[in-house]
């Protein structure tokens, strides 16, 4: 084999793993824009998550409060 012969061999190689590099960060980016996506989403539900306990911490004040009007009135009636 030539010289140049080797040396367009292994420019090739190289060239194939430049290719594969490129996959695995093309690859690392593409998780690495998953695993912030998943992260916001996971923000926003905890955040919900959240508002919804306050909100059934009230309707349960609101029934309570409901509940001891009704019992006063049956009382009274």
């Amino acid at each position: 084999m030539s010289r140049a012969e080797a040396a367009e061999k292994l420019i090739a190689k190289l060239q194939s793993k430049i290719a594969e590099q490129q996959r695995k960060v093309r690859e690392a980016r593409a998780q690495t824009k998953l695993a912030d996506n998943i992260t916001a989403e996971m923000s926003e539900l905890k955040a919900e998550v959240t508002d919804l306990k306050d909100e059934a911490r009230e309707l349960t004040r609101a029934n309570r409060e409901h509940v001891t009007r009704n019992e006063t009135l049956q009382a009274e009636g």
